[in-house]
């Protein structure tokens, strides 16, 4: 068995990994920072129903869930500090963004926006949102741009 941190690895990086191993997709379910690889037997009591099989989110849940992992290992990485809005969530300033977008895990209450500093403290309602649910039936709410909502989450 094997620790590896995510911290070095891109969204796309991850992806790739989650793809062909569970160790990876749990991690990206969990939001955790780390793997443990070599025992897929750690996973059977996280698995019963089979929800971290290969195959069983698509490609696009794996890329935005990467994503989410990916700026807050960035954020992380280099001690940034989110910052609180009027709005209940945090945001981080990181550079420049084409688009403005809002990240959302209901099960941990992580929330991050991305945008341009001038962009962060509008409402949560002008940022392209990528919702994940808890699975206890919230109502998952997007905005007027192309959102990414999904239900169902196994915690």
């Amino acid at each position: 068995m094997q620790i590896q941190s995510l911290a070095g690895l891109n969204r796309d990086q991850i992806v790739a990994y989650a793809k062909t191993d569970i160790a990876y997709r749990y991690a990206l379910e969990e939001l955790n920072p780390f793997t443990v690889t070599g025992d897929a037997g750690l996973y059977v009591q996280h698995n019963a129903d089979g929800h971290l099989d290969a195959g069983q989110v698509s490609d696009l849940y794996l890329q935005d869930r990467a994503a989410m992992l990916s700026w807050l290992l960035q954020f992380n990485v280099n001690d940034n500090a989110p910052t609180a809005t009027p709005y209940g969530d945090t945001f981080y300033i990181l550079g420049s963004f084409v688009d403005r977008y809002y990240f959302k895990d209901v099960a941990t209450n992580t929330k991050i926006r991305l945008g341009e500093t001038v962009d962060l403290l509008q409402p949560p309602t002008d940022f392209r949102h990528i919702v994940f649910g808890g699975g206890q039936g919230e109502i998952l709410n997007g905005s007027a741009t192309s959102d990414h909502l999904y239900g169902g989450s196994r915690r």
